[in-house]
């Protein structure tokens, strides 16, 4: 595997860590993607779509399951992260994780702009709410 073609497996194996929590099963996306991208010459974008599209084949074939407790505590971000649907978890990753344009993600994902903005906005506003446990601030009035 030359230099390219190893950067390209890993930029999409952190990917597909980023949609599923199980090594194996994002290595296995991993292959799938690269063994169907082996007769031509694609982009990165349209391999990324790929393995969008094998991800939510498997999704709704099993329901994405659930990584045992880890050994050391994950912090609220990754937890919440992983809470979060997969739909959410495809507009995050490509944007924060593959820092990928706006324009470019919504082409990956094959919806329009705004639609990708309006659902990376609900992701974000989910992420946080999830991350903070859905603490409320209470304000007291304090007589003065």
């Amino acid at each position: 595997m030359g230099r390219h073609e190893d950067t390209l497996a890993r930029r999409l194996r952190r990917f597909a860590r980023a949609l599923v929590s199980d090594a194996d099963c994002a290595d296995q996306l991993v292959l799938e993607t690269l063994t169907a991208a082996e007769s031509s010459c694609m982009h990165v974008h349209q391999l990324f779509a790929i393995l969008i599209a094998r991800r939510r084949e498997r999704e709704t074939l099993l329901p994405r399951a659930r990584a045992p407790a880890a050994k050391a505590p994950q912090p609220d971000i990754l937890r919440a992260f992983e809470a979060l649907p997969l739909i959410d978890r495809e507009a995050l990753a490509l944007v924060v994780v593959e820092q990928l344009e706006y324009e470019d993600a919504a082409r990956i994902l094959d919806v329009p702009l705004a639609t990708f903005i309006a659902r990376l906005t609900q992701a974000r506003a989910t992420l946080a709410r999830l991350a903070e446990g859905d603490r409320q601030v209470v304000l007291r009035l304090v007589k003065g």
